[in-house]
């Protein structure tokens, strides 16, 4: 559009050009100046006339190639949305006729978000076989939370690097959002841009690979394989809103600082490889300046419900109310650490503050 109102601009500067060249004009007989009237006017005004008539062909142009685009984008919308209410359908009926092996599913196509990233836009599918591996395996996904990862695909809060196994070219994307499984905890779907069948890669199409929540182990908490295994990631693309509501509860502790909104990384292809780009995790997500980590005596930690009541707490001169224990160290402006001992119980714990917000 800038460059026809350039051209029209350039066209009717032009015409006021030749009109005053004409009026600067002088006569010598009255037929001489009837004949240059007559070319003013007659000639100029039907030139006139093709620009006005060029400028309202180009606006309605435009107009209507917007009106396009925007049909366009909301025939997008509506075509994803019919996909995925049709693989909630298919997810049950699937279900009812007792999962069977072999049915692949579509949940819809590649979304803005991935897209403004650089991912080729192609359709994206999951095999019912891994919908049953994550069923079996991970009892905090049911087939609700299955018809959850269009939508999240579609819209995610946070998308990441996928960690690189063995010696294999890494095609693989991490995302996450609010939506959270039955156990309370936020679902994660990995997303396969280049996936490989029977031996060879597939460039149309990009496969949700895997559905699953971050569980506890014998040694950690939810949170704290939540937290480790973010912290250890490249960061692509991060909705601040979501995000920080996202961070608070797979156990960060606040405040959490954001330094970065939006997109921080990029895909781009070449031949049959992907390259993902992203940035540390701790380049994009700062927390508090004072976190703290508690265990018990025998360096096991204490369970969520524990960590969850003491996360507000500060440390102070005398010990909360309930709690026995002993502060020891100088004042906060005196000291480069902290430490609180007490007991839940039988149970005895540590904290250790430093001012950069690292435990020891």
């Amino acid at each position: 559009m800038w460059g026809t109102e350039k051209l029209i601009g350039k066209l009717k500067d032009f015409i006021a050009k030749v009109k005053a060249y004409f009026d600067g004009l002088t006569t010598n007989t009255k037929a001489e100046a009837a004949l240059l009237k007559e070319m003013r006017d007659g000639g100029l005004h039907y030139l006139e006339r093709i620009v006005e008539a060029y400028d309202k062909a180009a606006t309605a142009a435009v107009e209507n190639y917007q009106g396009a685009e925007t049909r366009s984008e909301g025939k997008a919308q509506r075509d994803q949305l019919a996909i995925r209410e049709a693989f909630a359908g298919e997810i049950d009926q699937w279900a009812k006729d007792g999962k069977p092996d072999g049915v692949r599913f579509t949940l819809g196509s590649t979304g803005p978000v991935l897209q403004g990233l650089g991912a080729i836009e192609s359709d994206i599918y999951m095999e019912g076989d891994k919908i049953s591996t994550i069923l079996r395996d991970h009892p905090e996904m049911t087939l609700a939370e299955i018809k959850k990862i269009p939508q999240l695909l579609e819209d995610p809060a946070l998308v990441l690097k996928s960690k690189n196994r063995g010696g294999t070219s890494n095609t693989r994307l991490v995302l996450l959002d609010t939506a959270k499984a039955k156990n309370g905890r936020n679902i994660v779907a990995v997303l396969d841009l280049r996936p490989v069948e029977k031996g060879f890669a597939i460039d149309d199409i990009q496969k949700v690979s895997s559905a699953y929540t971050k569980t506890a182990t014998e040694n950690r908490t939810a949170k704290e394989n939540s937290r480790d295994f973010l912290k250890t990631s490249d960061v692509l693309f991060l909705d601040k809103k979501r995000a920080t509501s996202l961070l608070k509860t797979m156990g960060f502790y606040m405040p959490i600082e954001l330094h970065r909104n939006g997109y921080v990384g990029s895909i781009s292809y070449f031949k049959q490889n992907v390259n993902i780009k992203g940035v540390p995790f701790s380049s994009v997500v700062q927390e508090g300046d004072v976190q703290f980590a508690i265990r018990d005596s025998e360096g096991r930690s204490l369970t969520e419900a524990q960590q969850d009541y003491f996360k507000d707490s500060k440390v102070r001169d005398a010990p909360a109310a309930g709690v026995r224990g002993r502060r020891t160290g100088a004042g906060p402006h005196q000291c480069r650490t902290a430490r609180t001992t007490g007991s839940i119980g039988r149970r005895t714990f540590r904290i250790k503050i430093t001012p950069s917000g690292r435990p020891r």
